[in-house]
């Protein structure tokens, strides 16, 4: 629903506001303690402005807030699955480090012949029996992820994602 008017902020413009759950820009006028209460009551948030950039300013944040964020990735490293150890916190993928690096906090993306077959997380790493942070290039580690499925030939992508807030 579209409604705009001119004049002080009504009861009638906060049941509009509440049924739709939109929000009331009051520009250039001063809002009744009255209507904030049971605006408040309500759960309607009323912003008030003087000067017509303030009022443009906070509905374009309100709009950017409504956007999902935007998600960039970045390939940290890459591994290669070259045993499997069972154990009690599922299976240990024995590694080894291709290329760049594995971060205990980053994602990670499992290939088996060139195709993605999980987006997931690293839950453990370890060189040894000793929990590290992170692993370089031509060095062994084990490897515990979120997927059951990981095979010795499977390839392990380290990926950072950064979200990113959108832009009006």
């Amino acid at each position: 629903m579209d409604f705009s008017g001119v004049g002080k902020i009504s009861e009638k413009d906060l049941k509009y506001a509440a049924a739709s759950d939109a929000v009331i820009f009051a520009f250039g006028i001063r809002t009744p303690g009255q209507i904030k209460n049971q605006a408040k009551t309500l759960g309607i948030n009323i912003y008030e402005s003087q000067i017509i950039y303030e009022a443009i300013d906070c509905a374009r944040e309100l709009m950017i807030d409504k956007l999902e964020p935007i998600c960039r990735e970045k390939s940290l490293g890459m591994a290669e699955v070259r045993q499997i150890f069972p154990s009690n916190a599922g299976n240990v993928c024995g590694c080894r480090v291709l290329r760049g690096k594995v971060s205990r906090n980053a994602h990670l993306r499992v290939t088996r012949e060139g195709e993605t077959i999980h987006d997931g997380q690293i839950l453990s790493l370890r060189v040894f029996k000793e929990d590290v942070s992170e692993v370089k290039k031509d060095q062994e580690c084990g490897i515990v992820v979120d997927y059951g499925d990981v095979e010795v030939g499977d390839h392990l992508e380290i990926i950072e994602i950064e979200k990113i807030r959108p832009t009006l």
